[in-house]
């Protein structure tokens, strides 16, 4: 083993046994049959002897502590069980409950979802040359004639003066566009 933890070991060992051996009967403080510490002085003293001397525990006065040890335990077996006290006397000790669940809400009757509708063209329309409509995108412009497909998904079917009818193929719906003016 380390010199060092060799040391620190005997350390630790000579405070445990100088502690052991100047521990007084005044940092216990006397508990009521109850389960409550006593807090008052004047009830500390007045169950004291007038002539109290603290001395180190000999052998002669541990054997005296270990001959009470069947009595006091005899006494903590007769004690009032924590669960019969009252919450008041238990103060943060007593036991709580959590909150009731929230009370279930009544269905309604609900309504069923509105039935899926087609998007807003996307490309607007900007001119007209001859029968066909010029429509413009973002990477390209496209003229029309009725029964073209854009996109993949919008079929022109009629186009009038201002006025282009579509229909969307996914959902099968028809929709019109009104040429910009500019």
């Amino acid at each position: 083993m380390r010199r060092s933890l060799k040391l620190a070991l005997v350390v630790a060992l000579a405070s445990a046994l100088w502690v052991s051996a100047h521990d007084g009967d005044s940092t216990v403080e006397p508990v009521k049959s109850s389960g409550h510490a006593t807090s008052d002085r004047g009830e500390r003293e007045a169950r004291a002897p007038a002539a109290r001397s603290v001395a180190p525990a000999t052998s002669a006065s541990a054997m005296a502590d270990l001959s009470q040890l069947p009595l006091a335990i005899s006494e903590w077996r007769q004690r009032e069980p924590i669960g019969l006290k009252s919450g008041k006397e238990l103060g943060a000790w007593a036991p709580s409950l959590p909150p009731p669940p929230p009370r279930p809400v009544a269905a309604q009757t609900a309504e069923p979802p509105p039935p899926p509708q087609a998007p807003r063209f996307p490309h607007p329309w900007v001119g007209r040359f001859n029968d066909m409509a010029v429509v413009s995108g973002p990477r390209s412009t496209w003229v029309l004639a009725p029964g073209q497909v854009v996109d993949g998904v919008w079929r022109v079917d009629t186009i009038e003066e201002r006025r282009m009818q579509l229909t969307y193929l996914p959902l099968k719906q028809a929709q019109t566009v009104v040429m910009q003016t500019p």
